[in-house]
């Protein structure tokens, strides 16, 4: 003998109503089931529709992550340019100012002084020993020894000046945009 399941869906799958659907509970045929169920299929769509159709007020999902955590992935652009300068100085031996020329050519004076204390930085490490330019790693993984302190200490002294001579300019001329227009790095030389 087998139990016969009586439940919602027992009774939904085969064919008798149910009251979500508009019939009483009770059996019915065939035919009366499709034709209850149709017209209430119909208005049930209708009303699913208008409810999506309606603006919820969901609320966004957002994450938060700690203050400490970095905002972006690669180098800061500090560090990028600061790379970059190193690497043009050392491997691009016929335009070893590229980077340098484009940064005093923008007359960013914070940018600029970042990078002479970074310079500054490396030629004391590399007077100790071998050293990578970016001590965090990453970039162009550029390696230094005491060979390059010589040269590290002139280019952090031309970006000093020139650091000294857009501040100049700057107070002479009345306007940041009036040295840009100078393109004071065109002559960036060690």
């Amino acid at each position: 003998m087998m139990a016969v399941d009586h439940s919602r869906v027992y009774r939904r799958q085969h064919g008798y109503s149910s009251p979500v659907l508009g019939g009483g509970g009770g059996a019915a045929t065939t035919t009366d089931c499709h034709d209850r169920v149709r017209p209430n299929l119909h208005t049930l769509k209708g009303t699913l529709a208008a409810a999506a159709a309606r603006p919820t007020q969901r609320r966004k999902k957002s994450v938060r992550f700690h203050v400490t955590v970095k905002q972006h992935d690669g180098l800061t652009p500090h560090k990028r340019v600061y790379d970059e300068v190193v690497h043009d100085l050392f491997n691009r031996p016929d335009d070893r100012y590229r980077t340098i020329r484009d940064v005093v050519n923008s007359a960013d004076v914070a940018i600029l002084e970042r990078l002479q204390v970074q310079l500054v930085d490396l030629m004391k490490r590399c007077s100790e020993g071998k050293t990578p330019v970016l001590n965090c790693g990453g970039g162009r993984n550029n390696v230094v020894d005491e060979r390059f302190a010589p040269w590290l200490r002139k280019l952090a002294t031309r970006v000093e000046e020139h650091v000294d001579m857009i501040q100049e300019q700057e107070a002479v001329v009345g306007s940041l945009e009036e040295v840009v227009r100078m393109r004071l790095g065109e002559e960036f030389r060690i």
